[in-house]
């Protein structure tokens, strides 16, 4: 098991909300073998997954991730400049949190932000 935290926080969540793993997976899209393989701590989702997965579970994408200690999401994340998708604001409390954790989150930001781009793009 290369990532126990994450499988501990998967397993948690899905039994927190009465899930099973065949669930989440047809409602993420993905397979219950891809699901399986981060509730067994085997593979660690990358950012964009997490984040979609993250919103399935009622969760925040950084707790599944272990980056984050709060499991609840938080309220606004971001806001984002629409001509250009930089962020103009992150977490409220961002600046609070230890270098370390700030350079690890901003790989997870970005995926959203890319998420919300793409999401846009697929309303026109």
């Amino acid at each position: 098991m290369k990532y126990p935290e994450i499988a501990k926080r998967f397993q948690y969540i899905l039994d927190l909300r009465q899930m099973k793993a065949r669930e989440l997976a047809e409602k993420a899209g993905m397979t219950e073998a891809a699901i399986s393989h981060y509730v067994h701590g085997n593979r660690c989702p990358n950012n964009k997954t997490a984040y979609e997965l993250g919103k399935i579970l009622n969760c925040s994408a950084a707790w599944l991730m272990d980056l984050d200690s709060e499991m609840e999401p938080h309220p606004v994340i971001w806001e984002v400049n629409k001509s250009n998708f930089e962020i103009t604001q992150t977490f409220n409390d961002f600046y609070d949190l230890p270098k370390e954790t700030q350079e690890r989150l901003i790989p997870y930001i970005k995926a959203i932000i890319e998420a919300e781009k793409n999401r846009g793009d697929s309303d026109e």
